[in-house]
């Protein structure tokens, strides 16, 4: 069995070996920051962020997403320790660069319209 950091280390390779992580489910640590992160049980769901991560692992065939609340600065140390895999809705600095690998930008543009 691939080790948590292996199995997100070939997360390219998931449309090419859809059954190869299906026992690894990768661990999302987080703080609840509504409306990104909601807290448990919340009637509108985990919160956008977890679903889009969710959404976006399902489609690339990748592996189920665990998500462990917890505040923020344990988060942080969970994924520099290796005890959780991701995190979410960290910005961007050196300092993070150099131990955190950052996704591409997305939900930069917005588009409003007020139709009456």
């Amino acid at each position: 069995m691939l080790s948590r950091r292996s199995t997100l280390a070939l997360s390219a390779t998931w449309p090419l070996l859809p059954n190869a992580f299906a026992a690894a489910p990768l661990k999302l640590a987080t703080e609840e920051w509504p409306p990104f992160v909601l807290a448990p049980n919340h009637p509108l769901g985990l919160g956008m962020d977890v679903d889009i991560a969710r959404e976006a692992l399902r489609l690339g065939g990748g592996p189920e997403l665990q998500l462990e609340r917890v505040p923020f600065r344990r988060a942080l140390l969970m994924v520099e320790r290796g005890e959780a895999d991701l995190t979410l809705g960290l910005s961007r600095t050196p300092e993070r660069e150099k131990i955190f690998r950052f996704s591409d930008r997305y939900g930069s543009e917005s588009s409003y319209q007020f139709l009456t």
